[in-house]
């Protein structure tokens, strides 16, 4: 009886109303808080990554570790930038014959305010990849060197081999360096190919 008449009550229905839904308010903010701090984060780890596997792609000298250029640009772009701890990264390379392809990924904990009392830790993960051509070569050289070309004759055949295999690295990018890499297969034969 004491129930029916409490839930029959008009009395004082907006502070009782009040004192029920504010926490499942107060939880909706904080979710919706966490959420774009997340998205936020997860934008920021992203724009890092991309720029990162964009610098290490690009690297021609043999001499600058592409692994190294991709830590060193992610630590800078994501310098200052708060919320962000726990970075780990990996940049994977696949030296392909005419390509080199690049993918970064990157993963970091996202401090997050609200739901932190719940004692979840969020983690997001990004990744990134970039494909270069390389324009390199492969070339097979079928050569006569049967008794009939002579000393003379497989001297200039040698020299008119050499000029080819030269002219093939630098007639994409004459002024660049490092030229094109062309790798140069000979067949000899005499009255058959070995």
């Amino acid at each position: 009886m004491l129930l029916r008449n409490f839930l029959h009550s008009a009395e004082g229905n907006f502070a009782s109303m009040t004192a029920i839904m504010l926490p499942v308010l107060l939880g909706t903010v904080g979710v919706a808080v966490d959420v774009g701090t997340m998205t936020s984060a997860q934008s920021k780890l992203q724009t890092a990554v991309d720029a990162a596997v964009l610098a290490a792609s690009r690297i021609n000298d043999k001499a600058l570790d592409r692994e190294q250029v991709f830590k060193d640009y992610l630590a800078a772009n994501l310098a200052g930038k708060r919320g962000l701890t726990g970075l780990t990264s990996s940049l994977d390379i696949d030296l392909g014959l005419n390509y080199i392809s690049t993918t970064g990924t990157a993963s970091a904990d996202v401090d997050l305010f609200f739901t932190a009392f719940l004692g979840s830790a969020s983690r997001i993960t990004v990744a990134a990849s970039a494909y270069e051509s390389r324009n390199d070569l492969e070339v097979v050289l079928a050569l006569d060197n049967t008794g009939s070309m002579g000393s003379a004759r497989m001297g200039e055949l040698r020299k008119a081999a050499t000029s080819l295999v030269d002219i093939l690295s630098t007639v994409h990018m004459p002024d660049s360096e490092p030229r094109r890499v062309v790798k140069a297969a000979l067949v000899p034969f005499v009255t058959a190919v070995n």
